[in-house]
């Protein structure tokens, strides 16, 4: 597979197909990050070609210094974070729902082959319940959760991209994962039940 420094390096010296490709590379966790992000279908698409937009005017001049799904990533970040302050649709900060240190409630925890129809239904009903509670977190919350989870950036990298230390970018996400552990247990009780 050729890298993405190829490919821009390609790019730069007039191969319009290199771009192709990275955009092919990069579209559906970039979509996906940023409907999630603003929760709007209509918006996550124009803040899509708007990303890919000032990718284009930005490439010919482009060095690499960290990894271009950071830089990608980053600007749609910039973006989408621009959007939700121009909307007010920024949560307040909760404060944390507890300080033990308890798994992640992930629909990848169960197991995706072969399930029983009950069980099938139950995967498909916890990533419905998961992609609400997501939207209920407070927004740097859901922003550090979206980026680990849609980028593929190391936490390290996430942090740099938000220009922040990394121990909040860790708090933030543990916080996340605390609170989404919060909401199940009010909303099912025992999590063991409703795994």
């Amino acid at each position: 597979m050729t890298t993405d420094a190829e490919l821009i390096r390609r790019y730069q010296q007039g191969d319009g197909k290199a771009f192709h490709v990275l955009v092919t590379r990069y579209q559906r966790q970039l979509a996906s990050y940023l409907r999630r992000m603003v929760d709007d279908a209509s918006a996550a698409d124009d803040l899509f070609q708007e990303t890919f937009y000032k990718v284009i005017k930005s490439l010919p001049r482009y060095q690499e210094q960290g990894t271009f799904s950071g830089w990608l990533f980053g600007i749609a970040n910039r973006l989408a974070i621009d959007y939700l302050r121009k909307h007010k649709r920024q949560t307040k900060i909760m404060k944390p729902v507890s300080q033990d240190n308890s798994g992640m409630l992930s629909p990848d925890i169960l197991d995706p082959h072969a399930p029983s129809p009950e069980e099938d239904v139950k995967q498909r009903e916890l990533k419905k319940y998961l992609k609400k509670a997501i939207k209920r977190l407070p927004a740097e919350q859901r922003q550090v959760l979206l980026l680990r989870e849609h980028s593929g950036l190391s936490f390290k990298e996430i942090a740099a991209m938000l220009d922040c230390p990394l121990n909040t970018v860790l708090g933030r996400m543990r916080y996340a994962l605390l609170n989404l552990r919060k909401m199940a247990t009010n909303d099912f009780g025992e999590l063991d039940n409703v795994l």
